[in-house]
């Protein structure tokens, strides 16, 4: 299941019964494979998963339930920008990550925000990004106050969406 970051269930992304026979004594290990294409539509943000394992002994009517939880990682968005950012003069930042899936990302969205350093903005990206290839975006602005800020972007497409990365900078006086 996917699941809020409240622990409230989403949606169910797979389910299996298999019957097994344990000897006395034996341990066996059960997999379940969940592909990419089961899960990505179902995830919410957070992309947390909860998975549930519920066992019951046909001879004796004896269940087990347990559960696990665990996160879909998902790559962080790098910024690279020059050491020397000065307030009012023109500075490029770029915005890189390497897309994890087989296949392309599409329809894909850069956003910024930096309180002193630019307005906020949304930018419509050109193309796709190619399986496994690297996203690289550069953008021009000129910080409009100086002192510690922060720079912060996220990148979002139909197949991957919340890629997320932060860059603090010291921005010089002018």
């Amino acid at each position: 299941y996917s699941t809020y970051y409240t622990g409230n269930i989403a949606k169910k992304i797979k389910k299996t019964d298999d019957k097994l026979t344990i000897a006395p004594g034996e341990h066996k290990m059960v997999s379940m494979n969940v592909s990419y294409n089961e899960y990505w539509k179902e995830l919410v943000p957070g992309c947390l998963i909860k998975m549930y394992v519920i066992c019951r002994v046909s001879e004796t009517g004896q269940t087990y339930a347990d559960e696990d939880n665990f996160t879909i990682e998902k790559p962080k968005l790098q910024i690279k920008i020059s050491e020397s950012v000065r307030a009012h003069e023109p500075c490029k930042a770029t915005f890189v990550f390497k897309n994890p899936l087989d296949i392309p990302l599409t329809k894909c969205r850069l956003t910024l925000e930096g309180a002193g350093l630019l307005k906020s903005m949304a930018i419509a990206i050109e193309g796709e990004v190619s399986p496994n290839g690297m996203f690289e975006h550069t953008v021009e602005f000129p910080p409009r106050i100086h002192g510690p800020r922060k720079l912060i972007a996220s990148f979002n497409s139909l197949e991957l969406y919340n890629i997320t990365g932060a860059k603090n900078i010291l921005c010089k006086k002018h």
